[in-house]
């Protein structure tokens, strides 16, 4: 009899959902069901309990979604419910990497996932098969029959070209991943933490392959993952861009869209570029093959000093550099800027308006965030630094002027609530004994 593992499809995780459907649906004896509607969850576990010899409920989560009171209840009572009903429940995503044991202890799931989640399905896949025991499986932290923490087996780097980057044979697509993990570790940002910080590249012939797959089925625009565009193939932080290996994987792609009326976009969402690998010759590269007119470049801050006290590893300098070769190549640079990061001071926060206002009268368009404290990263669990009404209008004025946008104040109402789950203790700072070494390291500096 064979047995069953059910994925809820949160529209906000939808990527990393898909990318474990393709590692899934692979295995033996093993049925896989997507649902989309929370409300349906239950019954598809009723089903499940009654007609496969053992069942899993997989979550993928953002800490934004914790924040969202009615989503947070709901998934609790389903994970409840599905634990009677005898399925294995288990969570993994940005979230449950961060805040293992406050998923386990507050939401009630039996496993969390820490860190990449192909080997951790594949070897759950084996558990509920009884070929593996809980402790075996890798990349998980579980709370065991007396109650106790326990931590599986730390799964080695995954090669990205043994993956399929989505389940094509469901036609269902995603942007193709390129790259994971990065170089740089910066304070605010989870991606360094949970997937190293040496990048792993899938192969030029991988990334043509799976184009021409989705170029065949009809699909028109060809989107990539990455922390950023222009570090594809580096092995080392102090490289500069290989500008071969990018015009490569271009071409080959160029090679497989053109015929097809298929468009290319790398630069944009969710594909941005650091603003030092941006240079004259790495962007003639881009304006050949690239259907995007806007490139997002990261930012953060318009202070030198937040900027290294993040450990963001880059100028403003190198800001103003990049937004002027972009736009004398015919680009407009979207530049993120943060608000509220706990190392601001007020005029921390006003030189970054300054610079925003220079940058926007140079071309750019100013994306505007502010900070969300993240589970994992080593400015968490700081408070943001608090915006004085100085500074708002300033923003304010900003967005009115036309040279600014972005979900400003949702990222606001959705940052207190977080701070506010942490002080009530539903979201818990990190556990150093489950971190890898490499974590302590960066999270001690």
């Amino acid at each position: 009899m064979k047995n069953a593992f059910i994925l809820y499809v949160d529209k906000f995780a939808r990527y990393s959902i898909y990318s474990l459907v393709a590692v899934l649906d692979r295995l033996r004896g093993l049925d896989v069901y997507l649902v989309e509607d929370l409300g349906l969850v239950e019954r598809l576990v009723d089903y499940a309990s009654s007609n496969y010899s053992a069942c899993a409920l997989g979550f993928s989560l953002l800490t934004t979604r914790i924040a969202d009171d009615a989503f947070f209840n709901n998934v609790v009572g389903v994970v409840k419910y599905a634990g009677r009903r005898g399925c294995l429940t288990v969570v993994g995503g940005p979230h449950a990497s961060g805040d293992p044991i406050g998923v386990l202890l507050n939401m009630g799931f039996k496993v969390a996932v820490v860190g990449e989640g192909e080997p951790a399905v594949v070897d759950l896949a084996s558990y509920l098969a009884g070929e593996l025991s809980l402790d075996e499986v890798r990349n998980i932290v579980y709370i065991d029959e007396q109650g106790g923490l326990r931590a599986g087996r730390r799964a080695k780097p995954l090669d990205l070209d043994d993956y399929p980057p989505f389940p094509y044979w469901r036609h269902l697509y995603t942007p193709i991943e390129i790259t994971r993990g990065c170089f740089h570790g910066c304070w605010f940002c989870q991606v360094s933490y949970f997937h190293g910080f040496k990048p792993r590249h899938r192969s030029v012939g991988n990334i043509v392959e799976y184009a021409k797959i989705m170029v065949e089925e009809g699909v028109k625009d060809i989107r990539f993952i990455t922390p950023d565009a222009l570090s594809y193939n580096l092995s080392d932080v102090r490289q500069p861009v290989d500008e071969d290996a990018l015009a490569q994987l271009l071409e080959g792609l160029h090679q497989v869209a053109s015929p097809a009326g298929a468009r290319i976009y790398l630069g944009s969402f969710p594909s941005e570029v650091r603003p030092e690998h941006v240079t004259e010759s790495s962007v003639r590269v881009l304006k050949r093959y690239v259907s995007n007119k806007e490139v997002i470049v990261g930012a953060q801050s318009g202070s030198n000093r937040v900027l290294e006290s993040i450990h963001r590893g880059h100028s403003i300098e190198d800001v103003f550099n990049a937004v002027d070769i972009l736009v004398k190549a015919g680009f407009k640079p979207s530049v993120d800027f943060i608000f509220g990061l706990p190392p601001e001071t007020e005029e921390d926060m006003l030189e970054t308006v300054r610079v925003a206002r220079a940058l926007a009268e140079r071309g750019a368009r100013i994306h505007l965030h502010y900070y969300l404290p993240l589970p994992g990263t080593p400015l968490f669990p700081r408070r943001p630094a608090p915006i004085s009404p100085r500074v708002r209008a300033e923003i304010v004025r900003l967005i009115g002027s036309g040279s600014a946008y972005g979900s400003f104040a949702e990222q606001e109402r959705l940052s207190t609530r977080i701070v506010e789950l942490v002080e009530k203790g539903v979201i818990r700072p990190r556990v150093t004994r489950l971190l890898s070494p490499v974590e302590q390291v960066h999270r001690s500096r």
